[in-house]
């Protein structure tokens, strides 16, 4: 088969126009992209597609034009053959590529929320962080700690809770006073799991209708959102963001946001199922606190 002069300026329009769309935010596109133009580069500085480099603005050396012009036809025409052969085969590695890309990125849009709320259920130990903002009042920032039926929280403000949910009890300390109050729970309010202390019972969110908010770049990893509206305890109502890595199916980011008096609670740098230090959920109050109020 013999390929024309208007094919080849075809298929070098084509690899012009990938070349200067901008590679998918992926690294081993970026990557991929990368070692393709420094192919071109070498393929143009050893003469071999100066139609292309026309094409893109580029002009051809001094020197390479006078050694075009003393080559016999022969070779004209076997360099020729070879740019049309390294265009195409640039076109053949770009075309695979955003085939690659387009399946890994369907892949990924493969996370169902559903799945996402059982992956919660099963998680035996946490730790987060979250912020707490109120409006005209200053935010609040603590880390929290979960495992099993055990919760402990630490605020900015210096309040430590330390809750079992199997006891029914929740010791509070004020390191500032040196002072320990311990209040039992209604049976009804006992928490069991980990995400119960933090995000309620999940469980309910497999009820909502819930939005697909598409895909975004969080702290340099692609995440997939949903967004579900649903009440808590108390029965206020809030919009929960929840932007999950489609990796492991667990959240990454969670938002919360309360409708009638503009609350907000941001959850992040989740670290699920670590190893936790079983006196981070002592009931008993520490060395030097005093114990009022409450029972034991």
């Amino acid at each position: 088969m013999v390929a024309n002069e208007n094919s080849t300026d075809e298929v070098a329009e084509a690899l012009r126009r990938w070349w200067e769309t901008p590679a998918p935010p992926e690294p081993f596109i970026e990557a991929l992209a990368a070692r393709l133009k420094a192919g071109l580069i070498a393929e143009r500085d050893r003469g071999s597609h100066t139609g292309l480099l026309e094409r893109q603005g580029e002009e051809p050396s001094e020197g390479f034009l006078r050694a075009e012009a003393v080559q016999p036809d022969h070779k004209k025409g076997r360099g020729r053959t070879m740019k049309i052969s390294s265009v195409c085969a640039a076109v053949v590695v770009a075309l695979t590529a955003l085939f690659v890309w387009m399946n890994l990125r369907g892949s990924r849009r493969s996370v169902v929320f559903a799945d996402v709320v059982t992956n919660l259920q099963a998680v035996q130990s946490l730790s987060v962080d979250a912020i707490l903002r109120r409006p005209e009042s200053p935010e609040v920032r603590f880390h929290s700690d979960a495992a099993g039926a055990r919760y402990r929280k630490t605020s900015s403000d210096g309040l430590i809770q330390i809750a079992d949910g199997s006891q029914g009890k929740m010791l509070v300390l004020h390191p500032e006073g040196k002072t320990a109050r311990i209040r039992s729970y209604e049976v009804a309010a006992k928490e069991t799991r980990p995400v119960d202390f933090l995000l309620g019972r999940v469980e309910s969110w497999r009820d909502q209708a819930v939005e697909d908010m598409g895909e975004k770049h969080l702290d340099g990893r692609l995440v997939v959102g949903f967004r579900a509206r649903t009440a808590d305890e108390a029965q206020r109502e809030r919009q929960i963001d929840v932007w999950v890595d489609p990796e492991t199916q667990l959240p990454v980011r969670i938002e919360m946001h309360y409708q009638d008096d503009g609350v907000s609670l941001v959850i992040h740098n989740f670290a699920w199922n670590p190893a936790l230090d079983e006196s981070l959920f002592s009931l008993d109050p520490p060395e030097g606190y005093e114990l009022t109020g409450g029972s034991r």
